[in-house]
């Protein structure tokens, strides 16, 4: 049986994949999945060092573990937000309902595969974001 920890927590981490930049109005199309480097007009990679970190904490509920995950740095317009399994782009987990401004993004077949923008609106470090991961954790 899998057991959770914050190693685990942290290894899991390094999987996420995320692109930040000014964004589609729309929202990022699953093709984004590939390269995750933006597609629109005038809108470049971010730079290196990148100016965004990843905060998650664990959250313990009787019936579903989830992890609270806030993207702290300078204000955003545009997003993906994908958890996936090691070495592949299959998703892991699911997000639940996500915040104003965003929207779910179908990418392996489950409808909340990934979460990306719904506007142009800035989300912040109080835009907070909630994923389940898979029970049991696969190895």
């Amino acid at each position: 049986m899998f057991r959770w920890s914050l190693t685990t927590g942290l290894i899991g981490l390094l999987y996420w994949q995320m692109k930040l930049a000014s964004s589609l109005s729309n929202g990022a199309p699953v093709s984004a999945r590939a390269d995750l480097i933006p597609r629109h007009s005038g809108v470049q990679p971010q730079p290196f060092p990148i100016p965004y970190t990843i905060d998650f904490k664990r959250n313990l509920d009787a019936n579903v573990q989830t992890f609270t995950v806030v993207i702290l740095g300078p204000d955003y317009k545009g997003l993906l937000l994908e958890a996936l399994m090691p070495n592949s782009n299959i998703a892991l987990g699911k997000w639940q309902t996500p915040p104003p401004n965003t929207k779910y993004l179908k990418c392996s077949g489950n409808e909340q595969d990934a979460i990306t923008h719904s506007n142009t609106q800035i989300k912040n470090n109080s835009t907070t974001y909630s994923w389940i991961p898979p029970s049991p954790m696969p190895p």
